[in-house]
């Protein structure tokens, strides 16, 4: 958008605890799956691609994984739960830290329509 509609905008922004996040990625999309494995095994494989991407991309190519694909072919999902790097992308494109309102989804789930409103 251009700066005088995005400099107007307020972004709310829910986040979900990044541990139970990583505990559902496990399960729904691994654990379930065909190549059955431990949450501790696919935890290490994680860590191993986040330790290879930064070794070759540097540390700011954990979110997003797009520049960093080659290495682990779209398997690397430890990186949707480092919301601070989520939220820097948004700054770094010139949107202030003012404009956003950051929620924790289990509050903002429990919360009325009104209080949601507020």
């Amino acid at each position: 958008p251009s700066p005088s509609v995005s400099s107007k905008l307020l972004l709310v922004v829910t986040l979900r605890d990044p541990v139970k996040r990583m505990f559902s990625e496990f399960y729904h999309n691994h654990y379930a799956g065909p190549a059955r494995t431990t949450f501790h095994d696919w935890t290490a494989d994680q860590l191993a691609m986040a330790d290879r991407i930064e070794a070759k991309y540097g540390p700011d190519q954990l979110w997003p994984p797009v520049v960093s694909k080659d290495l682990h072919q779209g398997n690397f999902r430890l990186g949707t739960g480092l919301y601070a790097k989520q939220l820097l992308n948004w700054f770094k494109a010139g949107f202030d830290r003012s404009q956003f309102v950051v929620v924790a989804f289990d509050v903002y789930s429990k919360a009325s329509a009104k209080e949601r409103a507020d």
